[in-house]
This record gives C-alpha cells, sequence and structure tokens, in this order.
C-alpha cells in the first residue's frame, strides 16, 4: 500500500485515506492516467450513442414527413381527377340545358331535345321554362344531376381534409383552393340553371374558361 503526504500538515498518510488521521484534512484523491482514459472513452462512447439516437431521430422525422407529404399529394391528386371528371359531366349537362332553352326560344327541332321542347301534341312549348322543366324530371338526366351534387359535396369534403399542407405544398394547395371554388360554381349552374339564356351562356363561358385554366395551373403541381 503506498503513502502520501497530507497536503495540510505533512504526515505521511495511507493512499485510500479520506482524511488525514492527524489534522482531519480531506485527502484529494488524484485521478490515475488509466480513469481518466476510462473516463474519456465512457463520454465518448456516451457521446457517440446520443449523435446516434439524434440522427436516427432525424432520419426518423424526415421519412414521417415525406410521409406525410405523399399522402397529402394522393389525397390532392384524388380531389383533381374528381373535379375533372365530374366538371366533363357538368358540362354535359348545362350543355343540353341551353340546347334545350335554345330550341325551345326558336322553335328548332331536333332528335335529342324534342321530347323535351314538344308538348303531347308535338307542339313545342310557348315557355321555355316548361322544357327546361320536362328535361330535371327526366329520371336519367335527374340521375346525372344528383351524381353532380354528390361529387360537389365530395370534392368539398377532401378538400376541407387537405386543410394545414405541408410547407412545400402551401403554393398547390392556394391553387387548388381557386379551382374548387369556380368548380362548385359551375356545378351549381348545372344543376340550377337561372336567368336568361344570354346571362346563362356567359356565365357558363366564363366559368368553363377559369375552370380549364385552374386545372391545368393545378395539374402542374401534380406533374
Amino acid at each position: 500500500m503506498s503513502l502520501i503526504k497530507c497536503e495540510e500538515c505533512g504526515k505521511e498518510i495511507s493512499e485510500t485515506a479520506k482524511t488525514c488521521p492527524k489534522c482531519g484534512f480531506k485527502v484529494k484523491k488524484e485521478i490515475s492516467k488509466n480513469e481518466k482514459k476510462d473516463r474519456i472513452k465512457l463520454f465518448v462512447t456516451i457521446g457517440i450513442i446520443l449523435a446516434c439516437f439524434i440522427a436516427v431521430g432525424i432520419v426518423c422525422i424526415n421519412l414521417m414527413h415525406q410521409n406525410k407529404v405523399k399522402k397529402y399529394k394522393e389525397k390532392y391528386e384524388e380531389i383533381v381527377d374528381k373535379i375533372y371528371s365530374s366538371g366533363i359531366e357538368a358540362e354535359d349537362c348545362i350543355s343540353l340545358y341551353r340546347k334545350v332553352w335554345y330550341n325551345t326560344i326558336w322553335e328548332e327541332e331536333d332528335t335529342e331535345t324534342d321530347k323535351y321542347t314538344k308538348d303531347s301534341n308535338g307542339e313545342f312549348y310557348d315557355d321555355f321554362n316548361d322544357s327546361l322543366h320536362v328535361l330535371s324530371s327526366d329520371s336519367n338526366f335527374s340521375k346525372r344531376i344528383s351524381s353532380l351534387e354528390i361529387d360537389s359535396d365530395i370534392v368539398q369534403s377532401l378538400f376541407d381534409d387537405l386543410k394545414n399542407p405541408p410547407k412545400e405544398m402551401k403554393d398547390a394547395y392556394d391553387d387548388l383552393d381557386e379551382l374548387v371554388d369556380v368548380y362548385l360554381s359551375f356545378i351549381n349552374l348545372a344543376t340550377n340553371p337561372s336567368g336568361s339564356l344570354k346571362s346563362y351562356t356567359e356565365k357558363y363561358t366564363e366559368l368553363d374558361d377559369k375552370v380549364v385554366s385552374l386545372y391545368k395551373k393545378v395539374q402542374r403541381n401534380i406533374d
């Protein structure tokens, strides 16, 4: 057993003593070189482990974010596809409304519209509203209109789920917001015709141009 001198009184004491038996001075235990090396190794090991945990955490966060963006884009694309298919159907319905409307006013015969523009005696209705009512009451056409109303509800519901977009999808969200707004107005034009043939046609042309323009803009966010 080695002896060391007390720093306070100079008495030789055991190196394992915690205090000097003569003066009671607390002995400062010197750390050996091996102990220092062991401590350094321990700190380095702990540092490496912490760094690994941090790295894994960052990777996990990035993967979760990428997965969130991926799912967001999938829902985004689903809405755009629904708007496209529903918009084409709405355009067909609007075109038929306009055709029935025009042919009633100008008493134009047409194999497609005669069943809506003429009464049971084969005479044209005096009021175009009667023709539009017959068209709206047609079972097949009314199903198409109901389908458009359902589609618009679906689009609105899906769009509500896209609130709070990831940072990189913020501009894409704003573009879609514009498209959805115009799309809903377009569907309303197909399901609730009103005004004169002139104003209805003008509104159709305006909304149709906007839908096409905004759709192309939104499509670029998917491609």
